[in-house]
């Protein structure tokens, strides 16, 4: 029986996390897609986030990194949403109104719940942060529904 071991905190398994703005797994807040937005989405993502090529994802777990101070774009899920913080430290960002509602630091050995629909931010600490997203593993794919705030433009 083979074993996979996988380190999270080490250089070995990154690749530079995509999206591809046609996938109707990301949405744009009123339903059209990433494409048709004025959004740069190569150039918001370039150099600040990360995600782990190790994990299977039959286990709908994906691992994450974001460099120090990148911001991800507000978004919200079509469905319950649990991040771990492995290493480094998040700052949660909660609210509709660009994320500057309520705000939570999740620190390494942390981990939060967001309810389905209710959008957010993540920024990694001034050290970055690597974190594992998962979602409930009934039920169908996740949907990201990307609001305006936080995009580079075109």
């Amino acid at each position: 029986m083979a074993i996979d071991f996988i380190q999270l905190l080490g250089d070995d398994g990154w690749e530079p996390w995509t999206i591809d703005p046609a996938d109707p797994a990301h949405r744009l807040v009123g339903g059209g897609l990433l494409g048709d937005a004025p959004v740069d989405v190569d150039a918001t993502f370039a150099d600040g986030l990360w995600r782990s090529t190790r994990f299977d994802p039959a286990f709908k777990l994906a691992g994450f990194r974001g460099a120090p101070g990148f911001t991800m774009p507000l978004r919200h899920h079509d469905t319950r949403m649990l991040q771990i913080v492995i290493g480094g430290e998040l700052t949660v960002h909660e609210g509709a109104d660009g994320g500057r509602g309520a705000v939570s630091v999740v620190t390494a050995g942390q981990f939060w719940v967001i309810d389905a629909n209710s959008p957010y931010s993540i920024t990694a600490g001034p050290h970055g942060a690597t974190f594992i997203e998962s979602s409930p593993l009934l039920g169908d794919p996740v949907t990201t529904i990307w609001h305006d705030h936080g995009w580079r433009l075109r």
